[in-house]
């Protein structure tokens, strides 16, 4: 899965029109109902916005929507910072990456693989249990 961050903040009198915008993508997918990708935005108080996308294989059904290109045009012209965009490397998620299974912890291991363990999954002994885990090497 390919993820990518982008960061900007705009100017706080169009920070309101950049969030409508923002919503008609979010309408758009929901419309599509496409599986394949996952979007988060977050609005932070100062009129930071923080994109977080993963897609599995096309990145081109988030970027290819109408909505998308339409949010995309003008952001550079209502920015204060300018977008800035990395691919991260997840370090640990619960819940926030499609992890199935409640409480399921991922952990990002060197190689770029996940290893999961949930809390139930324990070793008996002795009538004691003790979760094992992942080494994360």
């Amino acid at each position: 899965m390919n993820h990518t961050l982008v960061r900007y903040r705009t100017k706080p009198e169009l920070a309101d029109e950049n969030q409508r915008l923002i919503e008609a993508v979010f309408h758009e997918l929901h419309a599509q109902k496409t599986h394949a990708v996952r979007y988060l935005v977050l609005r932070l108080t100062d009129s930071t916005f923080v994109h977080f996308a993963a897609a599995e294989g096309d990145t081109n059904l988030l970027t290819g929507l109408d909505a998308f290109r339409a949010f995309q045009s003008g952001v550079r012209q209502c920015c204060l910072e300018l977008p800035h965009s990395e691919e991260p490397r997840v370090v640990g998620s619960y819940r926030m990456l499609g992890n199935s299974g409640v409480g399921r912890t991922t952990r990002a291991m060197e190689d770029g693989r996940e290893k999961s363990w949930r809390p139930g999954d324990c070793a008996l002994k002795r009538g004691r249990s003790r979760a094992v885990r992942p080494s994360p090497r």
